[in-house]
């Protein structure tokens, strides 16, 4: 497991040394973050959340099955809402990074570190379930709750649960995500072509990200 740990921060070194380099060498520009961010947004991380689900083949009948699973999650986020709210509090931090601070301290980037260690622990595939459940509960509290969190912050939403941040939950990660669930649970396949052409291109937000 060590050998692991140490494997996968020196490949999040050398990543964050190669965008150094790219930034420095002018190739990654200020003007194109946001369409860098718009691809991970729209189109690699709805894919890697789509493929996750559905190579596991979690259906509705997994959720129901592991229940126990669910609630524990939720209740373990809720528990760093809270925490992260009260931390906010004590530390009296500023207006501009309230939100960012809670959203920072509810979720964590489970994607690059943990999911690598348990699936090279669970070779059989007996984790793939559990964290397709996880990661499917987990990002639909991000890019909902957490859209709430951050919207709160804008002037422009005089309302939390506005039209605007109502468009905002509707988002291709969730849409994505609840499609998997569907496609799974009705037992609708993709055409191998398809599926796998979503799997390479979701697998692309683990390096850009």
């Amino acid at each position: 497991m060590t050998g692991i740990i140490i494997y996968k921060i020196e490949t999040f070194v050398i990543m964050m040394l190669l965008g150094v380099l790219a930034a420095r060498l002018h190739i990654l520009k200020k003007d194109g973050l946001s369409t860098l961010s718009g691809l991970l947004v729209k189109i690699t991380f709805p894919c890697l959340g789509f493929a996750l689900i559905y190579d596991a083949d979690t259906s509705l009948l997994d959720f129901a099955a592991n229940w126990k699973f669910v609630v524990f999650e939720l209740l373990l986020s809720a528990f760093l809402l809270v925490l992260g709210f009260l931390s906010m509090k004590l530390m009296r931090l500023p207006n501009s990074t309230r939100q960012i601070h809670i959203i920072q301290t509810m979720f964590g980037n489970q994607g690059f570190m943990n999911i690598p260690i348990l699936l090279s622990i669970f070779t059989h595939g007996e984790a793939s379930v559990y964290i397709a459940i996880f990661t499917l509960v987990d990002q639909i509290l991000l890019w909902s709750l957490g859209v709430v969190i951050m919207s709160s912050s804008d002037p422009a939403n005089k309302k939390v649960l506005s039209l605007n941040t109502l468009k905002k939950i509707l988002n291709p990660m969730n849409l994505s995500m609840l499609a998997a669930v569907l496609f799974t649970t009705f037992h609708i396949h993709l055409p191998e072509v398809l599926s796998s052409t979503i799997t390479s291109v979701g697998n692309v937000a683990s390096v850009l990200r």
